[in-house]
């Protein structure tokens, strides 16, 4: 079982936190954010259902230290009509990425591609022991450095973790491959509809661990008590 280990003071890190709190905590969240109707199936940024009361559990941060960005951007507004249901982390291309929790793969767009070739967009979804799902989006996909620039051709080999090909390569998918909290599952990108070198991991989670129609919760909370536990005061700040 691997975990991410901070390459940094994340109290130094999160000192202006507190203070872009008490500055922007007044801005309230866009209007209707709080509840609408969810079929994640259609997009990673459909419509969402919150249930507001849902309890903050313990989950392991899904990204290597250190990221750059990472903001509550719950709800805010996406072309037609949809709102952003997710945490966007903010990291350099290869970032690793980790299994929040134990679980199993139950979902991965992408594994259909070649090991050693083109492909458009990697995601994967988690099926927790815990009986929620997370899932992963802009795994990536371009040559690492990116040398011709964002060319897509990076391969399964620089989207998923050696494990989890190794699953593929006997079973032929990635479904079914057994995780642990702080495993890694992948790396960091700009695949799908990210653009161009904007890295990072679209990060969902689900009140059930099943694909498909469900209510999303607010990763925000849990990510920031499992990045900077002693820093509570993040979950509050809002920005763009």
């Amino acid at each position: 079982m691997r975990f991410p280990t901070a390459a940094l003071s994340w109290r130094a890190l999160f000192a202006g936190a507190a203070l872009s709190a008490l500055l922007l905590a007044a801005i309230p969240a866009p209007a209707g954010a709080a509840a609408v109707s969810v079929d994640a199936a259609t997009s990673a940024d459909a419509a969402v259902s919150v249930d507001e009361g849902a309890a903050v559990t313990s989950i392991t941060f899904p990204l290597g230290l250190p990221i750059t960005e990472m903001v509550d951007s719950w709800g805010f507004p996406r072309s037609g009509g949809r709102r952003h249901v997710g945490t966007d982390i903010m990291a350099p291309q290869m970032t690793p990425v980790y299994a929040a929790v134990d679980g199993e793969v139950s979902r991965a767009h992408g594994e259909e591609c070649p090991v050693e070739g083109p492909c458009d967009s990697y995601t994967l979804a988690i099926a927790g022991d815990d009986g929620r799902g997370y899932f992963y989006v802009h795994l990536n996909n371009d040559t690492p450095g990116r040398p011709d620039g964002c060319d897509g051709r990076g391969g399964l080999r620089h989207a998923y973790a050696p494990a989890l090909l190794r699953h593929r390569a006997l079973e032929g998918t990635f479904e079914g491959a057994r995780v642990e909290a702080g495993d890694l599952i992948g790396w960091t990108g700009s695949s799908g509809n990210a653009s161009c070198g904007q890295d990072h991991i679209h990060f969902e989670i689900w009140s059930t661990p099943s694909w498909g129609s469900m209510t999303n919760l607010n990763p925000y909370p849990e990510l920031a008590r499992a990045l900077a536990p002693d820093e509570v005061e993040v979950v509050a700040v809002r920005s763009r």
